[in-house]
């Protein structure tokens, strides 16, 4: 239940924070009788294909293709009205291929109708015709386990609830390949089918209301990386590739394998069916020949003479797959030349596990494969790649150094794996064009102007290891509609949230004790903002500027608010000063010319006020506690403001200004 709580809590503050309607979700006792109280997960078994000669007979015992929940899934379910919400796959069904929720609070309600599809991708708002769907970036991981449920696409049709249970039957909507190959000793890192035309779905939509995969974009090879992918002896190597269901009657295929040493193996079949959904077919090799065109092909001419002048062992003029896994490290290789454009085939090095500082810096690349060998990115690695459009970074990288991708400008996806522990200063300083990042669990600080300028940046999930936000952590990430900060978090350092002028409304997490300098400067569109009681201390220009805050709550134990502290927040119209307040800085609510009034609990007039604190306050009362009226008119400061100064007890009095006081 603790699980379920938390994701109604995310799913209301997403709604809140998209700009777009919403169908407003009453939280209800588990007891209402409009709620569905149970949801059950499950998914349809995996057919196998019909065709004895196309069969996956050879499958060895016990390597059944079978779909489970893995600890991160997340399903997306869309009502009949309404935009969709989802529900994260409980520890508990973890390993199994069914799940179910039970209780209350689900916002489902039982006279609604319902569809489903996993693994939630886009945006929250997602339209139920264009879910989409990408083959690329397979991988295999052992070969008990077959692939990673990222290639897995589900869908159901739609439901309704039976007495309070709604029920997800899900169908797989795409094929698998399973390719049993015999092969030699060795470990396997690549394996791809490949046809003379481009029939294989790429990329694509599916829409929920007729199941069925449409590609936008082709290509002639399926491909998958393997990790861990080992035979101890010549035997049958299992593969599966995942594609969107495919007419290759007549057509012929070339399988190929490649091993870690650099080593292809391939074998050709020529292929007679039209291979259909939710259906698992066979296609066995028994006999893979070593390919003698173990050349790596570059689509870059220059990096390839770069490379194989200094790798060419055998002197043909080529660089051979072997020759690129020998290799330990490209530094110096490529002298200060900028102007190359593709190195996907950096991913053929599997020796080389460091990448030096400023590696690429500054170069024209649009694309890049590194080596899943990698375990080290140096600072500035990739500064300045201002054509760079998507990056993966590899599972032993635990640290993402200082201005590793600092403007990479065109940047708009990027991976970045569990193993991350560390995401260091300016990391990522100017990616105007990323437009979302997943943060792993391992995180535990983002440092400062890490995420600086990324102005397309709609949402991140700052996972609950994260304890600190670094000063301009998230300055101008203007499109950033919300922030999911953790419990974890206890410090927010000055100009965090500067220029997010998206953002509409924040929780500060119960530890944090200061809202430091300039922390939500010129969040024009921050309407409210909670508060922990925790907070002692709002810094200078904490919420200058935030023109759209109506109301704000300080917290009992705040001493000190700087100075600017809420200049400009023109839409601001009462504010309770706490007895606690002891100092109130210059232009601390300079320009707030919607307030109605100011109320001041301390009996002892705060210090640090001058002509400039309340200026442009609409004129408003300024009211303290009955028996202090005459300290406050004389007091350093307030006394400019004496003819504004009432009694609380004394009742509401109208302000006098027009917004133009001083």
């Amino acid at each position: 239940m603790k699980r379920f709580l938390f994701l109604a809590a995310s799913i209301s503050i997403l709604a809140a924070c998209s700009g777009l309607e919403q169908p407003e979700m009453d939280i209800k006792p588990s007891t209402n009788d409009d709620l569905v109280q149970k949801v059950i997960l499950e998914v349809l078994p995996i057919k196998d294909g019909s065709d004895v000669d196309t069969k996956a007979s050879a499958v060895p015992n016990g390597n059944n293709v079978n779909f489970s929940w893995e600890a991160t899934d997340t399903v997306g379910i869309f009502p009949d009205l309404g935009s969709q919400v989802y529900f994260l796959i409980d520890e508990s069904s973890v390993g199994k291929s069914s799940a179910s929720f039970d209780g209350g609070a689900w916002a489902l309600k039982q006279n609604s109708t319902y569809v489903s599809y996993y693994p939630l991708v886009g945006e929250f708002y997602l339209q139920r015709d264009k879910i989409p769907v990408s083959f690329a970036n397979q991988k295999q991981i052992g070969t008990s386990a077959p692939f990673n449920g990222a290639r897995y696409f589900l869908a159901t049709g739609p439901t309704t609830s039976d007495n309070g249970v709604l029920r997800f039957s899900y169908n797989t909507l795409n094929t698998i390949f399973n390719i049993n190959a015999t092969l030699p000793a060795g470990t396997y890192t690549k394996a791809m089918m490949t046809l003379n035309e481009p029939l294989f779905v790429e990329e694509g939509t599916y829409s929920l209301d007729d199941p069925q995969i449409v590609g936008t974009e082709y290509t002639n090879t399926l491909q998958i990386d393997l990790e861990d992918v080992t035979l101890s002896s010549q035997g049958v190597l299992p593969i599966y590739l995942m594609s969107a269901p495919v007419d290759l009657r007549g057509k012929e295929v070339t399988i190929k394998v490649i091993s870690s040493d650099g080593k292809k193996y391939e074998c050709v079949k020529t292929l007679g069916k039209n291979y259909e959904a939710g259906t698992r077919y066979g296609l066995t090799c028994n006999e893979m020949t070593q390919s003698n065109a173990g050349n790596i092909v570059f689509a870059d001419p220059n990096i390839k003479s770069a490379l194989v002048a200094a790798f060419d062992t055998e002197g043909d003029g080529e660089l051979s797959y072997m020759e690129a896994a020998a290799v330990t490290s490209i530094e110096g290789v490529f002298g200060t030349k900028k102007t190359y454009t593709s190195f996907d085939e950096f991913q053929y090095f599997t020796g080389v596990t460091s990448i030096p500082n400023s590696m690429f810096e500054g170069w024209q690349i649009t694309s890049i494969v590194l080596p899943e060998s990698v375990s080290n990115i140096g600072s500035s690695a990739f500064r300045g790649c201002v054509k760079l459009t998507s990056i993966s970074i590899p599972n032993l990288v635990n640290t993402i150094y200082t201005a590793t991708f600092s403007g990479c400008i065109r940047l708009s996806t990027i991976s970045l794996p569990e193993s991350l522990s560390r995401i260091q200063n300016s990391a990522f300083y100017g990616c105007s064009s990323l437009a979302s990042i997943n943060i792993p669990e391992f995180v535990t600080r983002i440092d400062s102007g890490t995420f600086y300028g990324c102005s397309s940046l709609t949402s991140i999930n700052i996972p609950g290891s994260v304890t600190s936000i670094g000063s301009t952590a998230f300055y101008e990430c203007s499109s950033l509609a919300s922030i999911n900060l953790p419990e974890s978090v206890t410090r927010i350092d000055h100009s965090a949230f500067s220029g997010c002028s998206s953002l509409t409304s924040v929780i500060i997490p119960e530890a944090v004790y200061k809202i430091e300098d300039y922390t939500f400067y010129k969040c024009s569109s921050l309407t409210s903002v909670s508060l922990p009681e925790s907070v002692s201390s709002i810094g200078i220009g904490a919420f200058s500027g935030c023109s759209s805050l109506t109301s704000i709550i300080i917290p009992e134990a705040v001493a000190t608010i700087g100075d600017q502290a809420f200049s400009g927040c023109s839409s601001l119209t009462s504010i309770t000063l706490p007895e606690s307040v002891t100092s109130i800085g210059s232009y601390a609510f300079y320009g707030c010319r919607s307030l109605n009034s100011i109320v001041c609990l301390a009996n002892t007039p705060p210090t640090g006020v001058n002509i400039s604190t309340f200026n442009y306050t609409n004129g408003c009362g300024i009211y303290v506690p009955a028996g202090y009226v005459d300290a406050y008119k004389t007091a350093e400061g307030w006394s400019y403001y004496a003819d504004r100064i009432y009694s609380v007890e004394g009742g509401f009095v109208p302000p006098s200004g027009d917004g133009g006081d001083e």
